[in-house]
């Protein structure tokens, strides 16, 4: 999303997309021949963009129903040359499942913003930001979280006509938490986290040429697991 990986594209087990309709500009999907800007995927990419907010007016849209609610709000931050786009959406169905008890927990919720700044006709800047959760279990039994984060900064510098930059800086990460009461008593704890710098350069030789040419810095560090005891009565000990 904007060009920061997600490491799970969807909610509650996949029954909802992350991506909320009312912030996403474009998107894209690649099942072969995936361009080398994507850092070398094997299987398939979906790029998505998100819009970059109106630069001439105040917006809004939103919606409610048995299963969600959703809300978009858009504008300029100085008309013409900046903007702001943020966007939220929660479950509501948890109160709804058929038969299930109080304690009952099944919900997610995911928010987005992002902000647009064109300082010159050569310059303009990208912040984006992105926050998801979900949340499934019964209390009394076993609880379970999960989530991404992402958050990139973009920077576009057109030389000329022909030539054209693109610098990112980006962070994602997405952790995993279960805790398990009765006996056992315990819990884990998991997370990927990913850090980049792209460095794209475009040349246009002419309307259907185009050259690219650039780096990737990439650091990942993986934490497959940390169980602790959740109590003093826990089946495991803490050394």
């Amino acid at each position: 999303m904007d060009e920061a990986p997600v490491y799970d594209p969807s909610h509650q087990f996949g029954l909802f997309s992350i991506f909320n309709t009312d912030i996403v500009k474009d998107a894209e999907l690649y099942k072969g021949g995936i361009p080398s800007r994507f850092g070398g995927r094997l299987s398939s990419v979906f790029d998505v963009r998100t819009k970059d907010g109106n630069t001439e007016k105040f917006a809004g849209a939103g919606g409610i129903s048995i299963l969600t609610a959703r809300l978009m709000l858009e504008g300029p931050v100085v008309k013409s040359k900046g903007s702001f786009i943020v966007s939220g959406r929660s479950s509501l169905f948890s109160p709804f499942v058929l038969g299930s008890p109080k304690e009952m927990d099944m919900s997610y919720y995911d928010l987005n913003a992002k902000l647009n700044w064109k300082s010159s006709n050569k310059n303009r800047c990208f912040l984006s930001l992105y926050s998801g959760r979900d949340s499934y279990g019964i209390k009394e039994f076993a609880t379970f979280k999960w989530g991404n984060t992402t958050g990139t900064f973009r920077w576009n510098h057109v030389f000329n006509d022909k030539l054209f930059l693109n610098t990112t800086v980006l962070g994602s990460k997405f952790d995993y938490n279960m805790h398990l009461l009765s006996v056992l008593d315990f819990k884990l704890t998991s997370y990927i986290t990913q850090f980049s710098v792209y460095n794209d350069l475009n040349y246009y030789l002419n309307p259907k040429t185009e050259l690219t040419m650039g780096y990737h810095i990439t650091y990942q560090h993986f934490f497959p697991g940390l169980i602790k005891p959740a109590s003093s009565t826990s089946f495991f000990t803490e050394k």
